[in-house]
C-alpha cells in the first residue's frame, strides 16, 4: 500500500495522509449493527437456563457441550447467587466421569467459596471424598512444562542458542541451525504475541488454558479466567469489558487485540507515535530489533513482520471497520482525540491489519501470531512439529537438521493431499511453490530396502499402537529417524507419524495432570 507511513505537509504539522479520503467517499458503508457495542449484564434466568442445558447435555453423555453450557452459565450467573456454585458442582461432576480428579476437586472448592446452599453439601462431600480417594491411589506426575533443549539464544530468547535469523532474497527471513541438531529437541517456545478466539467461553481469556474450572470477570458475561492471577495480569480486557464484542470479523479482531497491547505497551499516544516514527517510517523500517527483552521491543518485532502483498479494495474495507469499531470504543476514542491521532490510528490499524492477513495462524475459530515462529518457512517434509500449551508454542525437531540447513514447518496441516494439490494450495494462499524432498525427491539417495528391513522399523510399525510398549516405541522411532531422516521416503513419514503421536499422546497426558 504506497500510502501507508505516508504523511502530507500542507498543515501547521506533517500529519500522515487519509487511507480512506478518496476511496471510501462514496463508498463507505454505513456502520452495521454489529459495529454497535452492546453489553450483555449478568442474568440469574438466562444462568439457569444455561446450566438446564448442560445437564441435558450431561445426561447424553455429551460432557465437553455440558462443560461449556456450565462455563456460560458461571459468566451470566449473578454475584452472590446459588447459580455460580450450582455450575461448579455440575462441572465437578463433568472432570470426575472424565478421571480428571484434580480438577473435580478444583470444582467443588470453588463451588464451597461461592457459598454452596446447605441442601447440596451432602451430595458435594460425597463427590469430594470420591476425587480425593481417586486421587490418592493414582502416582501424582509433575506438573508439564516444556523447556528449550538448549540455553536460550542471547538476544532473542525464545529460540534455542544452535539457532541463527538470516536473510537473503530468496527465503526471505528464515531460521538456520548453527550446529547438528538431532531429532527430539526444542528448539523454539514462545507465547503468542496477539491471539483471539470466536470459542466463546472454553478457554482461559488470558492463557487460552482448556478444559479448567473457570472463573468469570465480575464485570461482564464474556470472557472467563482460570485464576485470579491470569484475570489480573488480562490488561487488554478493560478496555472491552461489559461492551461486548467490538467486531466478530477473526482477523479483524485480532488487529483489535493489536491496537489494544499497543496502547497498554506505551504510556501516551504520543509516545506510541514517537515509537512508530522512528522504527517504521525511517530507513530502518525493516530492520528488525536487535534483542527482544521487552513489550516494547516484542512490539517493534511483530511490526517488522511481513505485509500481506495483496493490497485491494475489499481489504481496505476492513481496515475501514477496525478503525471505526476501535473509535466506537469512548475510552479509545478519547485518546484519539485530534485529527492527526485519528490519522495515525488509521495507519497503524491498516499496517497491524496486513501483518496479520500475512503471519496468522490457526482456525477459522483461534488466530494468532507469533513472532519469531512466523519466520520459518514451509517444507511439505518438515523438520519441525510444532506443539502448544495454551498461548505457547514449541518445535520439536522430527529430523535431523545439519549446520546451515534450514529450519521448516508445514502449512499445510495434517491432510492427505496429492502434489499437484499441494502446489495448487501453496501458489493460491502463499504464493509460491514447494521444492523440498517430497516434491522434488533427490533420487536414491538412501537405500530403503536397509530401512525397510531394519528389525526397528518392523518393531515401530508392528507395535505403534500397544499401549505397554508406547515408551520403547517412541523411543525405537527417534532412534530410527535420526539414522534415516536425513531424506523424505514414504517410510520415514510413516515413522514420523507414530512418532508425534507419540509426542501428542504424552503431551495430552502431562497437560491433563498439570
Amino acid at each position: 500500500m504506497e500510502n501507508l507511513w505516508r504523511k502530507e505537509e500542507n498543515f501547521s504539522r506533517s500529519v500522515y495522509v487519509d487511507l480512506f479520503q478518496f476511496f471510501l467517499e462514496e463508498n463507505a458503508p454505513t456502520p452495521d449493527d454489529h459495529l454497535k457495542l452492546k453489553p450483555n449484564q449478568k442474568n440469574n434466568q438466562r444462568s439457569t437456563e444455561l446450566r438446564n442445558a448442560g445437564n441435558e447435555k450431561f445426561l447424553a453423555g455429551n460432557l465437553l457441550d455440558a462443560m461449556r453450557y456450565y462455563n456460560q452459565s458461571v459468566c451470566y450467573a449473578e454475584i452472590g447467587s446459588e447459580n455460580i456454585p450450582l455450575a461448579y458442582v455440575n462441572l465437578s461432576a463433568c472432570f470426575g466421569r472424565l478421571q480428571m480428579h484434580d480438577k473435580a476437586l478444583r470444582g467443588i472448592e470453588l463451588a464451597k467459596q461461592a457459598n454452596l446452599p446447605v441442601r447440596m453439601r451432602l451430595k458435594v462431600e460425597q463427590l469430594e471424598k470420591k476425587s480425593q480417594k481417586m486421587i490418592d491411589s493414582i502416582e501424582r506426575r509433575p506438573n508439564y512444562s516444556p523447556k528449550l533443549s538448549y540455553e536460550a539464544n542471547a538476544n532473542y530468547t525464545s529460540i534455542a542458542n544452535v539457532l541463527e535469523i538470516k536473510q537473503n532474497d530468496v527465503f526471505g527471513r528464515h531460521i538456520v541451525a548453527k550446529c547438528d541438531i538431532p531429532v527430539g529437541k526444542i528448539v523454539l517456545l514462545e507465547e503468542c504475541f496477539v491471539a483471539c478466539t470466536d470459542q466463546g467461553h472454553d478457554m482461559c481469556y488470558t492463557c487460552y488454558r482448556q478444559m479448567d474450572n473457570f472463573i468469570p470477570c465480575p464485570n461482564c458475561v464474556d470472557v472467563l479466567f482460570c485464576s485470579t492471577d491470569c484475570m489480573n495480569r488480562n490488561t487488554m480486557h478493560k478496555w472491552e469489558c461489559g461492551k461486548g464484542s467490538i467486531t466478530d470479523h477473526i482477523i479483524c479482531k485480532l488487529t483489535v487485540e493489536a491496537i489494544l497491547v499497543a496502547i497498554d505497551t506505551f504510556s501516551g499516544v504520543e509516545n506510541l507515535m514517537d515509537f512508530i516514527d522512528k522504527n517504521l517510517c525511517g530507513d530502518n523500517s525493516d530492520q528488525l530489533p536487535t534483542s527482544v527483552h521487552d513489550a516494547e521491543s516484542k512490539f517493534q518485532f511483530y511490526l517488522k513482520l511481513t505485509k500481506t502483498g495483496m493490497f485491494h479494495d475489499l481489504l481496505l474495507l476492513d481496515v475501514h471497520m477496525v478503525y471505526n469499531s476501535i473509535l466506537s470504543v469512548s475510552k479509545i476514542a478519547e485518546l484519539f482525540d485530534s485529527e492527526d491521532k485519528q490519522r495515525f490510528l488509521m495507519h497503524l490499524v491498516a499496517h497491524i491489519y496486513y501483518v496479520n492477513r500475512a503471519n496468522a495462524i490457526g482456525s477459522e475459530n483461534i488466530r494468532k501470531v507469533i513472532n519469531i515462529f512466523s519466520m520459518i518457512n514451509h517444507s511439505c517434509a518438515p523438520n519441525l512439529y510444532t506443539r502448544y500449551t495454551g498461548k505457547v508454542h514449541h518445535c520439536i525437531t522430527i529430523r535431523p537438521v545439519k549446520k546451515g540447513e534450514q529450519l521448516f514447518i508445514n502449512y499445510l496441516g495434517t491432510q492427505k493431499q496429492t502434489l499437484s494439490q499441494r502446489q495448487a494450495e501453496l501458489k493460491s494462499k502463499w504464493n509460491f511453490l514447494c521444492n523440498c524432498d517430497k516434491c522434488e525427491p533427490l533420487g536414491e539417495s538412501i537405500d530403503r530396502e536397509t530401512m525397510v528391513g531394519d528389525p526397528a522399523y518392523s518393531f515401530i510399525t508392528e507395535n505403534c499402537k500397544e499401549t505397554d510398549k508406547a515408551s520403547v516405541v517412541f523411543d525405537e522411532s527417534e532412534n530410527f529417524l535420526n539414522k534415516y531422516a536425513h531424506t523424505w521416503s514414504e517410510e520415514v513419514e510413516a515413522v514420523q507419524e507414530i512418532y508425534k503421536s507419540a509426542l501428542i499422546l504424552e503431551h495430552f497426558k502431562n497437560t491433563l495432570q498439570a
